[in-house]
């Protein structure tokens, strides 16, 4: 994967855009990850959110992950090394949290224990005009947080994220390179 572009819609309106660059070179694969959004009542801007990070994985192993969170001027910077394998940064690119019990917020730096439920039968979603077969994953958060995942295994790639918390959000693939 070279590139995802993901859109962010709240209540069903597009609020901003989440950008995944991949670098991959001699073993070592680097993510920029970039996020914007803002939240407007009649026009005018109540809430502000941007975030920068990187994650470096050295031998498909977590080496290095920075970030760097702004929401309403309240700063967020997280620095961590070398980190345990059984927890993952929960990234919406990384499908492989499905197979982790314990993520780090990328915003805040907490730990997040989760369970994870695969649905029965795979969906059909789509985006953009082109149908996408996927399995359906539930997050089920030791905070009591739901996250539903639209996952496309011919692509390794989650394709679609929603979840509740002051509003219905979603997180749905624009664009990608591999």
């Amino acid at each position: 994967m070279k590139l995802i572009k993901i859109d962010i819609y709240r209540n069903n309106k597009l609020v901003g855009e989440n950008t995944y660059h991949f670098e991959n070179k001699d073993n070592k694969k680097t993510i920029n990850k970039q996020v914007k959004f803002d939240l407007k009542f009649l026009g005018i801007k109540y809430y502000s959110f941007e975030s920068n990070s990187i994650e470096i994985y050295q031998n498909d192993k977590l080496i290095k992950f920075s970030s760097e969170t702004i929401t309403n001027k309240k700063k967020y910077n997280i620095q961590m090394n070398s980190l345990n394998q059984d927890i993952i940064i929960g990234n919406w690119w990384n499908y492989k949290l499905f197979n982790k019990k314990i993520l780090i917020n990328p915003i805040t730096g907490n730990l997040t224990k989760y369970e994870i439920y695969v649905g029965k039968e795979n969906q059909i979603i789509n985006i953009n005009g082109v149908d996408y077969e996927c399995e359906y994953i539930i997050m089920e958060t030791d905070n009591n947080n739901i996250f539903e995942f639209w996952y496309n295994n011919k692509l390794d790639l989650i394709l679609k994220v929603s979840f509740n918390r002051r509003g219905e959000w979603k997180y749905i693939v624009k664009s990608y390179d591999q």
